[in-house]
């Protein structure tokens, strides 16, 4: 039988792929109302953030959870873009703040998590003993 983490780990499975539906129905099927579909997604990334923290799949300040939090801040700043919500100014501020909140998720998060693991490779390989590996002569 299948202990307490392994469990949690297929329940958290299974919430990516249904929250993964969800979104993908709210994205495809919500376009005739904006707000209904950025409610949809919103209430999708909360459920995504309780079970981040309910199932501890992640540690609080793993990349995951920071863009799960990233994703849901996206969408709340969407709601400017509801029509007769805003102004053409607030919206182009609110456009720039979601680029610049990408722009950092990317660099930061996982460009940086890149070469920080590749570093962390490089000096692994670069330190483990290799064999004496002598080949032999060959007598033909």
């Amino acid at each position: 039988m299948a202990d307490g983490g392994e469990q949690a780990d297929a329940l958290f499975v299974r919430m990516l792929f249904t929250l993964n539906f969800i979104r993908g129905i709210a994205i495809g099927g919500l376009q005739f109302s904006g707000l209904a579909q950025i409610v949809t997604l919103a209430a999708c990334e909360v459920i995504m953030i309780i079970c981040i923290a309910a199932l501890q799949v992640y540690p609080t300040f793993s990349l995951g959870t920071i863009t799960a939090v990233a994703r849901l801040a996206v969408l709340l700043a969407m709601v400017a873009f509801v029509p007769g919500f805003s102004s053409d100014r607030t919206r182009q501020v609110v456009g720039y703040a979601i680029l610049l909140v990408h722009a950092c998720i990317l660099v930061l998060g996982f460009l940086l998590q890149g070469v920080w693991d590749l570093v962390q490779l490089i000096k692994r390989w670069a330190s483990e003993e290799r064999p004496d590996v002598s080949i032999p002569e060959l007598n033909l």
